[in-house]
C-alpha cells in the first residue's frame, strides 16, 4: 500500500468528490467563456417589429362576438376594446378612402336565417382608435401652434 494514499475509504471518496467539483467548476468557466463568445452583444440585437405590432397581429387572429345588449343601456362591454355594442355598430359603418370597411367583421348568418352572430376583429378596432387618437393629438398640437 502506498503511504501517500489515505487509509480511510471515506477520505478517498472525499478526495474524489473535491477533484470532481473542481473539474465541474473549470468546465463551467469554459462554458461561460464559450457562451460569451457566441452570444451577440445586446446592443447589436435588432427586432424587426414593435411590441404593438405583435399585439395587433395576435388580436387580428381573434374574432369576437358583439357584447350583449342589456336593458336601459346596461349592456356588456367588450373586454378587449372597452366598447359597448352600440359603439361597435357605429364603427362598423365607417369606410376608408377606398370604400373598404375600417373594422373587419364577419356575419355567421346563413342564407335563409332570420338571425345570425356577427363577429369582429378587436385588432382592427384598436388600430382605428389609435389612428383616431393620433389624428386628434396632431390637431391639438396644430391648434396650439396657431
Amino acid at each position: 500500500m502506498n503511504s501517500s494514499e489515505p487509509t480511510n475509504p471515506d477520505a478517498r471518496g472525499a478526495d474524489k468528490s473535491a477533484a470532481l467539483a473542481a473539474s465541474l467548476v473549470e468546465l463551467g468557466k469554459i462554458a461561460a467563456a464559450l457562451g460569451e463568445q457566441r452570444a451577440p452583444p445586446a446592443s447589436s440585437v435588432v427586432l424587426p417589429i414593435t411590441a404593438q405590432e405583435v399585439v395587433d397581429a395576435l388580436l387580428d387572429r381573434i374574432l369576437r362576438p358583439l357584447p350583449r345588449q342589456g336593458n336601459k343601456g346596461l349592456g356588456e362591454v367588450c373586454p378587449l376594446t372597452g366598447l359597448k355594442r352600440n359603439a361597435l355598430n357605429e364603427l362598423f359603418k365607417l369606410r376608408d378612402e377606398t370604400g373598404a370597411p375600417v373594422i373587419e367583421t364577419v356575419s355567421m348568418k346563413e342564407e335563409g336565417e332570420e338571425w345570425g352572430t356577427k363577429l369582429f376583429s378587436p385588432g382592427s378596432v384598436l388600430r382605428h382608435l389609435r389612428r383616431r387618437a393620433q389624428k386628434q393629438a396632431q390637431e391639438e398640437r396644430n391648434k396650439k401652434r396657431n
